[in-house]
Protein backbone atom coordinates (compact mmCIF):
# COMPACT_ATOMS: atom_id res chain seq x y z
CA UNK A 1 0.00 0.00 0.00
CA UNK A 2 2.95 2.08 1.07
CA UNK A 3 5.12 0.77 -1.67
CA UNK A 4 7.64 0.02 0.54
CA UNK A 5 10.87 -2.15 -0.28
CA UNK A 6 10.23 -5.67 0.05
CA UNK A 7 12.73 -8.65 -0.72
CA UNK A 8 11.80 -12.15 -1.38
CA UNK A 9 14.74 -14.29 0.46
CA UNK A 10 14.62 -17.19 -1.20
CA UNK A 11 17.15 -20.78 -1.40
CA UNK A 12 19.36 -21.91 -4.36
CA UNK A 13 18.26 -25.33 -4.19
CA UNK A 14 15.04 -26.06 -6.79
CA UNK A 15 12.04 -25.85 -4.06
CA UNK A 16 13.60 -22.49 -2.40
CA UNK A 17 13.49 -21.17 -6.24
CA UNK A 18 10.44 -22.40 -7.11
CA UNK A 19 8.99 -20.49 -3.55
CA UNK A 20 10.80 -17.62 -4.35
CA UNK A 21 9.32 -17.24 -8.03
CA UNK A 22 5.74 -17.79 -6.24
CA UNK A 23 6.31 -15.43 -3.56
CA UNK A 24 7.94 -12.86 -6.11
CA UNK A 25 5.66 -13.35 -8.84
CA UNK A 26 2.08 -12.46 -6.36
CA UNK A 27 3.46 -10.03 -4.50
CA UNK A 28 4.51 -8.11 -7.99
CA UNK A 29 1.72 -8.61 -9.80
CA UNK A 30 -0.38 -7.48 -6.95
CA UNK A 31 2.14 -4.01 -7.35
CA UNK A 32 3.96 -4.42 -4.59
CA UNK A 33 7.61 -2.71 -4.73
CA UNK A 34 9.09 -6.55 -4.37
CA UNK A 35 12.77 -8.01 -5.52
CA UNK A 36 13.15 -11.68 -5.41
CA UNK A 37 17.40 -12.71 -3.75
CA UNK A 38 19.29 -15.61 -3.70
CA UNK A 39 22.24 -15.40 -1.62
CA UNK A 40 25.37 -16.94 -3.05
CA UNK A 41 25.83 -20.23 -1.40
CA UNK A 42 29.63 -20.08 -0.83
CA UNK A 43 30.08 -16.66 0.04
CA UNK A 44 26.88 -15.97 1.99
CA UNK A 45 26.07 -19.28 3.14
CA UNK A 46 22.55 -21.23 3.73
CA UNK A 47 19.92 -19.86 4.99
CA UNK A 48 19.01 -15.96 6.11
CA UNK A 49 22.36 -14.37 6.99
CA UNK A 50 23.82 -11.06 8.31
CA UNK A 51 26.30 -10.89 5.15
CA UNK A 52 23.00 -11.33 3.22
CA UNK A 53 20.90 -9.20 4.66
CA UNK A 54 23.84 -6.14 4.30
CA UNK A 55 23.21 -7.04 0.33
CA UNK A 56 19.85 -6.69 0.40
CA UNK A 57 20.21 -3.69 2.41
CA UNK A 58 22.39 -2.15 0.29
CA UNK A 59 21.26 -3.05 -3.31
CA UNK A 60 17.03 -2.60 -2.03
CA UNK A 61 16.94 -1.16 1.30
CA UNK A 62 14.05 -2.89 2.16
CA UNK A 63 11.76 -2.22 5.15
CA UNK A 64 10.84 -5.80 4.57
CA UNK A 65 12.34 -9.48 4.19
CA UNK A 66 10.44 -12.65 3.50
CA UNK A 67 12.66 -15.54 3.29
CA UNK A 68 11.05 -18.59 1.84
CA UNK A 69 12.26 -22.60 2.10
CA UNK A 70 14.38 -21.08 5.35
CA UNK A 71 14.35 -19.08 8.33
CA UNK A 72 12.73 -20.95 10.90
CA UNK A 73 16.52 -21.33 12.59
CA UNK A 74 17.52 -17.58 12.33
CA UNK A 75 17.06 -16.21 15.03
CA UNK A 76 20.13 -13.85 14.96
CA UNK A 77 19.91 -12.78 12.07
CA UNK A 78 16.35 -11.90 12.49
CA UNK A 79 17.49 -9.74 15.14
CA UNK A 80 20.08 -8.25 12.89
CA UNK A 81 17.41 -7.33 10.31
CA UNK A 82 15.38 -5.62 13.27
CA UNK A 83 18.37 -3.55 14.37
CA UNK A 84 18.59 -2.13 10.80
CA UNK A 85 14.83 -1.66 10.91
CA UNK A 86 13.92 -4.46 8.82
CA UNK A 87 10.76 -6.52 9.73
CA UNK A 88 11.02 -9.78 9.02
CA UNK A 89 8.33 -12.65 8.19
CA UNK A 90 9.55 -16.19 7.90
CA UNK A 91 7.85 -18.68 5.84
CA UNK A 92 9.38 -22.61 6.12
CA UNK A 93 9.07 -25.94 6.74
CA UNK A 94 11.47 -27.40 8.06
CA UNK A 95 11.78 -28.62 11.78
CA UNK A 96 11.00 -26.00 13.99
CA UNK A 97 13.64 -25.31 16.65
CA UNK A 98 12.89 -25.21 20.57
CA UNK A 99 12.51 -21.48 20.54
CA UNK A 100 11.37 -19.57 17.56
CA UNK A 101 13.03 -16.47 15.62
CA UNK A 102 11.22 -12.86 17.00
CA UNK A 103 8.58 -11.95 13.86
CA UNK A 104 5.44 -13.09 11.99
CA UNK A 105 6.15 -17.50 11.06
CA UNK A 106 4.27 -19.04 8.63
CA UNK A 107 5.43 -22.59 9.41
CA UNK A 108 4.52 -26.39 8.41
CA UNK A 109 6.42 -29.55 7.79
CA UNK A 110 3.58 -30.81 5.58
CA UNK A 111 4.33 -28.97 2.87
CA UNK A 112 7.69 -28.24 1.11
CA UNK A 113 8.74 -24.71 0.71
CA UNK A 114 6.89 -23.92 -2.45
CA UNK A 115 3.85 -25.52 -0.97
CA UNK A 116 3.66 -22.69 1.96
CA UNK A 117 4.53 -19.68 -0.35
CA UNK A 118 1.84 -21.40 -2.42
CA UNK A 119 -0.77 -21.12 0.25
CA UNK A 120 0.80 -18.13 1.52
CA UNK A 121 0.23 -16.54 -2.05
CA UNK A 122 -3.40 -17.42 -2.38
CA UNK A 123 -4.46 -15.96 1.02
CA UNK A 124 -2.63 -12.39 0.08
CA UNK A 125 -4.80 -12.74 -3.26
CA UNK A 126 -7.58 -13.87 -1.53
CA UNK A 127 -6.73 -11.01 1.96
CA UNK A 128 -6.56 -8.22 -1.34
CA UNK A 129 -9.65 -9.48 -3.07
CA UNK A 130 -7.19 -10.14 -6.48
CA UNK A 131 -7.74 -13.84 -7.18
CA UNK A 132 -6.51 -14.70 -10.68
CA UNK A 133 -7.74 -18.10 -10.84
CA UNK A 134 -5.76 -18.73 -14.32
CA UNK A 135 -2.44 -17.48 -12.60
CA UNK A 136 -2.93 -19.00 -9.17
CA UNK A 137 -3.03 -22.47 -11.48
CA UNK A 138 0.28 -21.58 -13.27
CA UNK A 139 2.05 -20.77 -10.07
CA UNK A 140 0.58 -24.49 -8.42
CA UNK A 141 2.98 -25.74 -11.66
CA UNK A 142 6.14 -24.24 -9.63
CA UNK A 143 4.68 -25.75 -6.18
CA UNK A 144 4.76 -29.28 -7.68
CA UNK A 145 8.01 -28.50 -8.61
CA UNK A 146 9.59 -27.77 -5.60
CA UNK A 147 7.24 -30.45 -3.77
CA UNK A 148 8.75 -33.31 -6.25
CA UNK A 149 12.21 -31.71 -5.73
CA UNK A 150 12.38 -31.73 -2.11
CA UNK A 151 10.85 -35.21 -1.99
CA UNK A 152 7.87 -34.90 0.42
CA UNK A 153 5.61 -37.34 0.90
CA UNK A 154 2.81 -37.28 -2.29
CA UNK A 155 0.23 -38.11 0.31
CA UNK A 156 -2.59 -35.36 1.08
CA UNK A 157 -2.39 -32.37 0.14
CA UNK A 158 0.71 -32.57 -1.52
CA UNK A 159 -0.29 -34.80 -3.80
CA UNK A 160 -3.10 -32.72 -4.82
CA UNK A 161 -0.19 -29.84 -5.44
CA UNK A 162 1.47 -32.40 -7.51
CA UNK A 163 -1.52 -34.02 -9.32
CA UNK A 164 -2.88 -30.57 -10.36
CA UNK A 165 0.40 -29.20 -10.96
CA UNK A 166 1.44 -31.24 -13.53
CA UNK A 167 -1.59 -30.81 -15.58
CA UNK A 168 -0.50 -27.49 -15.15
CA UNK A 169 3.04 -28.12 -15.95
CA UNK A 170 2.29 -30.01 -19.38
CA UNK A 171 0.52 -27.00 -20.45
CA UNK A 172 3.18 -24.24 -19.50
CA UNK A 173 3.73 -21.26 -21.67
CA UNK A 174 7.02 -20.35 -19.05
CA UNK A 175 10.02 -19.82 -21.45
CA UNK A 176 12.36 -21.14 -18.86
CA UNK A 177 10.66 -24.37 -17.97
CA UNK A 178 10.02 -24.84 -21.55
CA UNK A 179 13.90 -24.53 -22.09
CA UNK A 180 14.82 -26.90 -19.33
CA UNK A 181 11.71 -29.53 -20.69
CA UNK A 182 13.16 -29.32 -23.63
CA UNK A 183 16.71 -29.67 -23.05
CA UNK A 184 15.77 -32.55 -20.77
CA UNK A 185 14.15 -34.50 -23.90
CA UNK A 186 11.19 -34.39 -21.94
CA UNK A 187 7.44 -34.47 -23.86
CA UNK A 188 5.16 -32.27 -22.07
CA UNK A 189 2.43 -34.55 -22.59
CA UNK A 190 3.68 -37.23 -20.96
CA UNK A 191 5.25 -35.47 -18.14
CA UNK A 192 5.21 -37.25 -14.19
CA UNK A 193 7.10 -36.84 -10.95
CA UNK A 194 10.15 -39.17 -12.27
CA UNK A 195 10.50 -36.87 -15.32
CA UNK A 196 10.41 -33.85 -12.80
CA UNK A 197 12.70 -35.16 -9.99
Amino acid sequence: KNKESIVVYADNDADGITAGAIMWETLWQLGARVMPYIPHRVDEGYGLSEKGIDAVRAQYDPSLIITVDHGITAHSQVEYAKKLGIEVIITDHHVKPDTLPGCIIVHTTLLSGSGVSWFVAGQIMDALGKVDGSRFEELTALAAIGTIADLLPLTGINRSVVKFGLETLCKTKRTGLNALISEAGIEKSTMDTYSVS
